[in-house]
């Protein structure tokens, strides 16, 4: 006890210290308070998009979407684009999640750039005419092309050139779609 009034008594040191001491500590407190706050809801945020991205994986494995996925990709090997726009508005819809920071880009990546990049290019003109007609439709399409092709070139160290696919390749893919059960 007698030490504490020593210190309390230190010369220069006044209650005023003491409560200064006390506020400073306060405010250290509440900073790491809302760092651990900010901390758990990123692992949320994470935690959630891994849960969404598997759903949407789901989805896309699903029968009913193997069955459009095929319809889709009979009709552009025989140059129509009649059956595509459900792929599309999915991809569309994973954009505006990706665009929205509620997907991880390259989490995204990893699981749908393959049919993305073939879907986007085998339909691209058929996207650009439809835009042409209503710019608000596949606004997040681009987006999420061009944003997965950048993680794309970045994680396989490549350039633009190196991720163009050829007419053999995208034909080659729609023909694996095609043979979907």
């Amino acid at each position: 006890m007698d030490l504490i009034k020593i210190i309390i008594k230190w010369p220069g040191w006044s209650w005023g210290f003491w409560s200064g001491i006390t506020a400073l500590a306060a405010v250290v407190a509440a900073i790491v308070a809302i760092m651990a706050v900010l901390l758990e809801n990123k692992r949320s945020n994470f935690s959630f998009g891994v849960d969404l991205i598997l759903k949407l994986e789901d989805n896309f494995n699903s029968e009913r979407m193997k069955t459009a996925r095929k319809t889709a990709a009979i009709d552009l090997l025989n140059s129509s684009d009649k059956n595509i726009t459900e792929i599309l508005d999915f991809f569309e819809f994973m954009g505006y999640l990706t665009r929205q920071k509620t997907l991880d880009k390259k989490m995204v990546w990893e699981m749908f750039y393959y049919f993305l990049s073939k879907y986007y290019i085998a339909s691209k003109d058929f996207i650009e005419k439809e835009r042409h007609k209503d710019p608000t439709i596949w606004v997040n399409l681009p987006y999420l092309y061009s944003c997965l092709s950048n993680v794309e070139k970045r994680e396989r160290g490549c350039s633009s050139s190196d991720i163009d696919f050829s007419k053999k390749e995208i034909d080659d893919f729609l023909k694996s779609e095609a043979g979907l059960a």
